[in-house]
């Protein structure tokens, strides 16, 4: 299995963190470089679908967001848990519907509260992986989008090609590999007060719980290996100490 990610800077300090937790559990990552930062998350697709034609159709390849994201586990868990799941193409998942909110209703009602796509975490065979890119390519020749406010929206886009095509991509309902920890949109609309902030932090946490070195998802009964920080009021949850339980590498974060 072969870990793949996509960045602009190496200094980043999320990108040191997601390079500890591979480190630290023997997993194969591959980083992609994107020069001169982000004009857009499509380019993230651009870089995945290039390399990905360079690999074995048989091979698997994990791609996770580079700045917001850790494992918590090593290959051997992640690969049982994605047999487990029985899709070709697993995508993480989260509680909003992000970006286009409109899409609830095509969505219909999800196994768990974790039921919308999210684009920062995702697995699948090489072969199954090229497959939807090409069809996402072939949506975006199509001119359905032509007039569309998120066409630059990597997540509105494979949300989207979800939508049109559910047979090809499994969403992992019950976070067994990728989890994210992400706040209501509207909690951000709110004035800036410290306390409501850290009501919502609490909110989302209370989900959960560690024990014996493993995070516990107290709604799907499971124990992610992925974490994704991807909620604005999250991105700096490891420095608060909260998850040092698993964390054994947490010392060496920013040396």
């Amino acid at each position: 299995m072969i870990v793949l990610t996509c960045i602009s800077d190496t200094e980043n300090p999320g990108y040191k963190l997601l390079l500890k937790s591979c480190d630290y559990f023997g997993l194969n990552l591959k980083t992609l470089y994107n020069e001169g930062g982000w004009k857009s998350h499509r380019l993230k697709d651009f870089h995945v679908n290039k390399y990905l034609r360079t690999l074995n159709p048989n091979e698997i390849v994990l791609f996770t967001d580079g700045y917001d994201t850790m494992f918590v586990s090593g290959e051997e868990e992640i690969l049982k848990k994605y047999d487990a799941i029985g899709g070709s193409v697993v995508f993480s998942t989260e509680t909003n519907c992000f970006p286009h909110e409109a899409h609830r209703l095509e969505y219909g009602v999800g196994e768990t509260k974790f039921q919308y796509l999210n684009s920062g975490g995702y697995i699948g065979t090489v072969s199954a992986l090229l497959s939807l890119f090409d069809k996402f390519d072939a949506m975006l020749s199509s001119g359905i989008l032509s007039e569309n406010n998120y066409r630059m929206s990597n997540q509105y886009l494979w949300t989207k090609l979800y939508l049109l095509n559910r047979k090809d991509i499994r969403l992992d309902y019950h976070c067994s590999i990728f989890q994210t920890f992400v706040n209501r949109i509207d909690i951000l609309r709110k004035p800036q007060m410290s306390n409501v902030y850290l009501e919502e932090i609490n909110t989302v946490l209370d989900d959960f719980y560690i024990e014996k070195n493993k995070l516990y998802n107290v709604v799907t009964g499971s124990t992610p290996s992925h974490l994704h920080f991807n909620g604005v009021l999250f991105k700096n949850l490891i420095k608060t100490g909260v998850l040092d339980g698993i964390i054994p590498w947490k010392e060496e974060v920013n040396s």
